[in-house]
This record gives structure tokens, sequence and C-alpha cells, in this order.
């Protein structure tokens, strides 16, 4: 008992040594500190070693201090003295009371200086003015996380402490609601990035008012994250003419209020990229993006915009062709928005590369909404709000306001969708119209859809509108459809006619629906972009445009989705997942226009019927997810057997989780490039269908299915790729069956070289229902014997041993055949064949060469004269060198092994000698078994690798080779380098 009280006593003693803090007094830094050279300069890293002061010697040629962590409380003005030479220096993570005034004048070359979490506290206090004097090259400063909740309202920023950093770049800084960068600041040309988040240390700017950046005019990228902003002056970024990104994410109190503000700044300066991700509280109630809120969006410069996490749930139509023309990127992640008509304005704005709306989060429409059949609702007995010259056709909204007049759209149970209402025509393609009356006492609106007859539809008139419209030809601006109006009485009758040339330029710009039918005044010809409803009321042509589109990214809205028409808008779009909504089924025309589409995901989109057409224009497309989908209920779940037959490129397909209970044979016959091919969890009973063109599959996946065993030409295809490249195949979790129908698919299972996933959690019946484990070999021999006589096991097995036997030695002796001739020839020469150690003395030549008849005057006008003339170099040639009366092979063996390389010429002549061959193939068996590059290859010719035999193609692939040129320049460069070679070890 005593002796464990001591030991923890020493323990103890032990960890209470480890905490006191060092008062540093050596000579030499680098014995307490790691200190890394290159030659010239020092990098010392003093990081947690508990010191109480800078260490007073530290070498002068130092280019980094880093002393984070340690218990340094006083910086003096010695304390750095003599490091002209540093460049930067890190005390963050210190408890630092006092900095004297002259502390860093001696660093004239420091470029970066991180006080981060040094306990500054009151900056103005502990950064007097003069403190940064003598920093001219300093480029970063950081001082976040050195404000306390005690003293933030007394902290100012001391910009005249500031003004000696001339060459200031980047200061990451805390963030108080006092903050003014004030006079000090103006000086700062090169003060170009400024960073405050309430992430990395404390943020509470509160407000950002019209003289908080007045004298920070070069600033270009500004990060204000977290920082609990809730109010945004109009002129607060107006003076940062230069400013290039603005990064205001995680603010959640400013709203869209505060955003529409901002933007009146922001149209007089030159950003490019704005992040406002999470400006509004993300778990509340849902938020609408008004035409009100983007007024002034237009008129910026904007190439990004980051919206993500905002809780939108509803985009008024005419949001979106309010951005301006030079935007590239949208991002619209992680809200709550149904992707209804505010998306085909994509098509207004023709610079866009990237629309990402992806990974919506369920709204209080979608919860309300699940898990029940759509009611239809009586929308005369409900009011709504004037959108001004917005339409919703998908939905019926409740306006609440609150006290402050704070415009938000709560989805309330009147936010269904109504079929009477929401419900279009062949996905956009004709326009809606509707009857609709004005209660004056109400001032609300309501609407009503009209039936209407095969042939034509009709609709009733008010008064007002009689006189306007008679006779009148319309173009409905989707598809091109030529409409005529022909007024009787209160009616009028709607005859449609395809246009020859369809309006493409305007497809998507759809008239509110209380104008349609208003007077047309004169006026100018309409501007590119979104058409007002005059113009798409007189318009009769429009040219097809482009659109700079490459990325479109809509998932998650778990709502009905209704596919954008790409047809005639010339697109660049690669890659498009519209995952996680509701399409029902997918069309001919689904994806027309969209040749270039090489990523398309579908999965998880409910959809129950697929056109044997659809991907008929997808030609370039590379990865297809047509996965947890839902085949209707019926006898035969089944794909169209030529659905595939135009996707020559395609390299990844999952159909998995799409309840699939038969697939043609000829699904897959065209997909020659098919690297992944997942059909899991569907109802598969066989699995016969045609793989032989799938020459470069890698990945099988069948789990989960109800098969019963594959088919020999399966199991036959799949081992034949498997001798050209690694293929996995997965049968996990299916009803394998063990009879004696099955005993060849048994056999493969456990002879085939495919590596089958999960192998050994493979189960089988049994013709009486039983389950084995398919790992169990004693059970594989009981049923082959019960299968077979041991009479036809027995001569079938002697054959089969015989056969494989005999494959094999003709295997071996054919793939080692020039092994065993080396060998043999080494033998017979009694040269060793293993390693030399002092293989110096074993070369009497510098070089052996190796050519063909055809090429001896390259050899002898130009290889001996550059070689063994110009550089003195040995070598052997067997037309010179060899002795009558010699054989031949044990000749150029004996060459070989004297020559420290030897150099073989390849051209089309010596390919096909024999002699050439055999000479090239013993330098690479002296290669191997002496473990030294003996073997240099010259390319005389340009030979196509289809010309070349297949052994001469092997050994060119694994050793050294150089080409030959044609160009006297190159060809000087040319002997220089073989010299080398040849003096190569």
């Amino acid at each position: 008992m005593e002796n464990l009280s001591f030991r923890l006593f020493l323990l103890m003693s032990l960890l209470n040594t480890t905490r006191v803090c060092i008062l540093y007094v050596s000579s030499n830094v680098c014995l307490l500190c790691d200190c890394v050279s290159d030659g010239m300069t020092i990098s010392v890293n003093c990081e947690n070693r508990l010191l109480k002061n800078v260490p007073d010697i530290v070498h002068s040629n130092s280019t980094s201090l880093d002393l984070r962590t340690n218990c340094i409380n006083e910086l003096r003005n010695n304390s750095f003295s003599g490091l002209h030479h540093l460049k930067k220096l890190d005390l963050s993570n210190n408890n630092i009371e006092l900095i004297e005034i002259a502390t860093f004048w001696p660093l004239t070359a420091l470029e970066e200086l991180r006080l981060e979490k040094t306990g500054l506290g009151l900056l103005q206090r502990a950064l007097r003015p003069g403190i940064f004097r003598g920093l001219i090259h300093l480029k970063s400063l950081s001082l976040q996380n050195n404000i306390h909740q005690s003293i933030v309202n007394a902290t100012r920023l001391p910009d005249r402490s500031f003004s000696d950093l001339v060459g200031l770049e980047n200061l990451h800084i805390d963030g108080a609601s006092s903050y003014v960068f004030g006079p000090g600041f103006r000086n700062l040309t090169n003060f170009k990035s400024l960073t405050m988040s309430g992430w990395d240390g404390y943020c509470k700017l509160g407000r950002l008012e019209s003289q908080t950046f007045m004298y920070v005019t070069y600033l270009q990228n500004i990060d204000i994250i977290n920082c609990k902003l809730n109010y945004i002056d109009p002129g607060a970024f107006r003076p940062l003419k230069n400013l290039q990104t603005l990064n205001l994410s995680e603010n959640t109190d400013l709203g869209f209020q505060n955003f529409q503000r901002l933007l009146e700044g922001l149209k007089d300066t030159s950003v490019r990229i704005l992040n406002i991700t999470s400006i509004v509280f993300p778990f509340g109630v849902g938020s609408r993006l008004s035409k009100d809120n983007v007024q002034d969006l237009e008129k910026t410069r904007l190439e990004e915009v980051y919206m993500n996490t905002n809780a939108i749930e509803l985009i008024d139509y005419g949001v979106l062709s309010n951005f301006p023309s030079t935007l590239r990127k949208l991002y619209l992640r992680q809200n709550r928005l149904v992707f209804t008509i505010f998306v085909y304005e994509i098509f207004n704005l023709f610079n866009l590369n990237v629309f990402d709306a992806g990974n919506q989060q369920p709204s209080t429409y979608d919860d309300d909404r699940r898990g029940r059949e759509k009611r239809s609702v009586d929308i005369r007995s409900k009011s709504f709000p004037s959108f001004e010259n917005s339409v919703s056709l998908s939905m019926v909204l409740m306006e609440t306001r609150n006290e402050e007049n704070d415009t938000r759209y709560k989805i309330s149970e009147y936010y269904k969708t109504n079929k009477t209402i929401s419900r279009t025509v062949s996905t956009w393609k004709v326009l809606k119209h509707r009857r609709f009356q004005r209660d004056s006492s109400k001032g609300t609106r309501h609407f009503e859809t009209l039936s209407y007859p095969n042939s034509e539809k009709k609709y009733m008139l008010s008064e007002e509108h009689k006189s306007d419209i008679e006779g009148r030809n319309l173009n409905n601006p989707i598809h091109g459809i030529k409409e005529t109006l022909n007024y009787n009485s209160n009616s009028f009758s709607l005859k449609r006619k395809r246009s020859v040339i369809t309006p493409i330029a305007n497809k998507y710009s759809m008239p509110p629906e209380d104008q349609m039918s208003t007077s047309v005044p004169t006026k100018a010809a309409p501007q590119p972009g979104l058409m007002t409803p005059e113009d798409q009321l007189t318009t009769t042509q429009s040219a097809p445009h482009k659109i700079a589109l490459t990325t479109f990214i809509c998932t998650r809205s778990r709502s009905n989705f209704l596919l954008l028409d790409f047809d005639g808008v010339e697109n660049n779009i690669t890659y498009m997942d519209i995952s996680g909504n509701e399409i029902p089924n997918l069309q001919n025309s689904s994806f027309a226009g969209l040749s270039r589409l090489e990523f398309l995901n579908l999965s998880s989109n409910q959809i129950a019927s697929v056109e044997s057409g659809t991907f008929a224009p997808l030609q370039s497309l590379i990865y297809l997810d047509l996965s947890n989908n839902q085949l209707p209920n019926s006898i035969t779940r089944r794909l169209p057997s030529n659905l595939f037959e135009t996707m020559f490129n395609l390299q990844v397909l999952n159909i998995s989780k799409y309840s699939i209970s038969y697939l043609p044979p000829t699904l897959f016959q065209t997909l020659h490039h098919v690297k992944v091919l997942d059909i899991s969890t569907n109802s598969l009973n066989d699995f016969n269908v045609n793989l032989k063109n799938l020459t470069e599959l890698q990945i099988l996946d069948l789990s989960d299915n109800h098969l019963s065993f594959l088919e020999l030409d399966i199991m036959n295809h799949v081992d034949n790729l498997a001798r050209n490249h690694s293929i996995l195949v997965d049968l996990s979790r299916n009803k394998l069956f063990c009879t004696c129908k099955t005993l060849p698919f048994l056999h493969w299972l456990k002879e085939t070289k495919v590596v089958l996933v999960n192998k050994e959690h493979y189960y089988c019946r049994l013709e009486n229902d039983s389950v084995q484990p398919l790992n169990d070999t004693e059970f594989l021999e009981r049923l082959e014997e019960s299968c077979k006589s041991y009479l036809m096991v027995y001569i079938g097995t002697t054959i089969a041993v015989t056969f494989i036997i005999a494959s094999i030695l003709f295997f071996l002796v054919y793939t080692y055949r020039w092994k065993l001739r080396y060998l043999y020839y080494m033998a017979k020469l009694k040269l060793p064949t293993k390693p030399i150690d002092n293989i110096e003395e074993v070369f009497i030549n510098d070089s052996f060469i190796s050519y063909a008849e055809e090429d001896v005057l390259f050899v002898k006008n130009c290889l001996v004269q550059e070689l063994e003339v110009n550089r003195g170099r040995k070598l052997v040639i067997n037309d010179r060198d060899f002795l009558p009366g010699d054989v031949v092979t044990t000749a150029i063996l004996r060459a070989i092994r004297e020559s420290r390389k030897t150099v073989s010429l390849i051209s089309n002549a010596s390919v096909k000698n024999k002699l050439w061959i055999f000479e090239m193939h013993m330098a690479q068996m002296e290669s191997l078994h002496t473990k030294r590059d003996a073997l240099i290859l010259v390319l005389l010719e340009n030979i196509p690798n289809k010309n070349l035999p297949m052994d001469v193609f092997n050994v060119l692939k694994s050793c050294p080779s150089i080409e030959y040129p044609n160009d006297k320049h190159a060809q000087m460069a040319f002997w220089i380098k073989l010299n080398e070679y040849l003096s190569a070890g």
C-alpha cells in the first residue's frame, strides 16, 4: 500500500512539473524548439513549449517563428531584436498582458503576424498608435478571438494603430457593434481582404452603417460570417468601388429586407461573388423571395450568388429574371423550394453556367401534404394577395404581414396542390387560361378554370375585354402554338395550329393572368430577356437562342417536377441532377435538346413509366441513375428493350430499387463502354441478358434479387473479362438453388477468378426448401455425387486433369520460352545467371548493337561515327566483331554479357527478323536475371502498334526506349542522350 502511494505521489509530482512554465535562458533555441533549416534560412517551432518569454537567442537568419500555445504574457522592446529576416511570427493562444511600443519595430521583413486568442482585450489600449511602425512589408494580420463579452461595449477599433501597415493585404479581426474602419485605414492602398467571423472568434456587429467602410475603399474581399448582423444601411458598401467578393453568410437575423437594402449599395460596386447563405433562420417560418427584394439586383455585375439555407419556400415569378446578365453561378441549396414556374426563368439568364437548387428540406407544405391524398380547394372562398407581375400556377398562398410590414408567406393548410388550379397541359406546353372576377369590396381576385372540348376551348369574357379580343392572333410563348381568338357574343373560341417558327427566345415568359387579355399599347420593340405581357401578345416570331448553362441541379423537393424543355435551345448542359422529386413518367421528348449531357440523376422520383425513346437524344451520357423508382404493379415490370440503344458512351448505369421483374435480353447490348452496372434490389427471377458487348464491365451488382443461378453465357462472359481486368460481381441476398441443374453454376462460384463480393454470405436453397451455406465444400461434394455416377466422375475428372496439366505445361513452356532458352545458353557458356558483385570487371564493351541487315548503313554511317569515333565508345557489331566459326547464338549471349548495354534498333525490317527478336529477348532476360538495365530500344521508324508483334510490344512497354528524330538539331540531343544511357549503371 505504501509503495502504491509513493508511486502516485511521484506521478502527481511529474504532472505538476510539466505544467510549470519555463523561463528560457539557454544559448541555443534549437535545444528546446524544433528548427528546420534549408541551408540559408531557419524555421523555429516553439509551439506548446510552456515558455514564459520569447527566447533571447533566436538565429538572426530565422524566417519563421512559431510561439503558439505558451505562457508568454509580456512582449518587451527587445523581444525580437536582430530578427531582420523574420517573415512569419505566430503568438496565438498566449495570455499577453503587455506589448511595449517598440516590440515589433525590428521586424522590418515581417509578412505575417498572428495574435489570435492572446487576451489583448481592449484593442485601443493594447495596440497603441505606433506599435506597428516599421512593419511596411506586413501583408497578413490576425487579431481574432481577443474580445470578451464583458468588454465588448468598451472596445474600439484603433485605426491610428493600423495606419503604419501600408503593405497590409489581409486582416482577420473580431467584430463589435462599435467598430468603424476610421481614417487611419485611408492610406492602406494594399488592404484587399477583411475577415470577421463568429466561428473563429468573437463577432457581434449588429449593424453596418454608412460610415463603417468609408475609409477602406481598396477592399476587394469581405467575409462577415456569423456576426449577428441585423441591419445594413443602404450606403454601407457604396464606398467599396473595388469590391469583388462579399460573404455575409450565417447572419440569420438579416432577412431579405436587409438583402434588399444591401443591393442598393452593391449596384455601385464591382462585386462579382455574393454569399448570403443563412441570412434567414433556417428552422423558422418559411420565407418568400419577392421581386421587391431583388429590384436592384440586375444593376449589379454579380457572377456568383449563394443563397443556400434560407428557408425559401416561394420564389415569385420574375425574380430570377431580375438577376444580372453577368450571372454565371446561382446556388439555392437546402431551402424548402417546390420547383414551380420560377425555374423556367433560367432561359432568360443567358450566361448562367450553374443552377444548383439541390437538397431541398421539408417545408410546411411538404409536411402537411405527405401521407395524404391531394385535396381540391374551393379557391373562391379564399382571398389572395396581389402578386403584381408574378404568377403561381401550382399553389394557393395566404399572405401574412406582421406589425413591421415584414412580408412573409406562411405555408398554411391552404398551401395545397389543387388539381383544378395547378394542373397544366402537357408539361407547361399550353398556358392555363382562366376566367377571373374582381370583388371591388374585398379587393381580391377569384380564378376559375373552364372545361373545353377536344377541338377548341371556350372561355367566358368580361365586357371590358370583348372589344379588345375580337379577331386577335396570339402567339403562345410556349412551344410556338399559334392561337386565333374568335369572338362570339359573350364567349370566344381558341383554335390552335403549330407555328413553323417556334418563338424559343421567350418560350417560358408567362404573362400574369390578370393581363392576358388587356389592350396593347403602342411601344418600342421588346428587349431581350423576359417579355412583358403586351410583348407576348404581339410578338409573332423569335429566333432560337443560346444559353450557357452547364450544370442544372434541382433535388429533393418531394413534389411534382415538370421537366424543362430544351428542344431548340442551344445549350452546353453536361450535368443534371433532378433526383428526389416526383416525376411520374418519362416521355420521348423529356430530354430533347440535351445532346451534350454527360451526367443524369433521376433517382427517387417515383417514375412509373418510361417510353422507349426517352434517352435517345442523350448520346453523350456517361452516368445515368434511375434507382429508387417504382414501376407500376403489373404482372411484368419491365423496361423497354430499346431504352438504352443510343447511349453508346454510357459508363455507369444504376437501375437498382426499381421493382424490375424482367429485363429484355437486348436491353444492354449497345452499352459497349459500361463499367458499372447496378441492378440490385429488384425482383428479378432470372438474368438472361446479352452482355457480350460489355467488354469494359468492371462491376456487376445483382444483389438482393430473386435469382436462383446465372446462365452459362453470363458466367463465360465475366470469366473472359476477368482475364483482362478485375471484375466484381455481387450475388448476395439472392435465392440461389442447389440442384443438379445448377451444378455448373455452383462449380463456377467455387472456381471462378471473378471477385465475388460477400461470397462468404452466399446461401442456396435445396429442393426441400432448406437453406445451406455455399462455403460448405462437403455439401457440394455430396450434391455432385448424387447427380452423377462415380464412373462418369472418374472419367470426367481424368480427362479434365489431363487437359489441365497439358494446358498448364503448354502455357508455362510458351510463356517462359525465352527464359528457358536464356538459361540453357547461359548454362552452356557456364556463365552465372545471378547478379554479379563487381560488374565493372565483366564489361569489356560499352554496347552490343542489335539490328537487322536492312539497317546496316545506319549502324556504319551514323551510329559507329557518333558513338565510337566521336565519343570513344567501344561497340560490338556482329557483322564486324564476331569471329568466323563461332556459333551465332552463343556469340550473341557472350556479347550481351560482356557489354554494359545492348542497343536494339527497332525498324519495320527488324521486327520481322527472327535473329533480332532473339537478341532483344536475350538482352531482356539479362536485365531480369542480373537486375541491371541491360537493354535500350531505339526506334528508327514510326511503326503503328498494330504492326508490332506482341512480344516486341510487351518489351517496348517494359524497357527504356528512345526515338531517333529526323530533325538534325534534335539528332544532336539524341546522340547525347543515348551516350548518357550507355554510361548509366
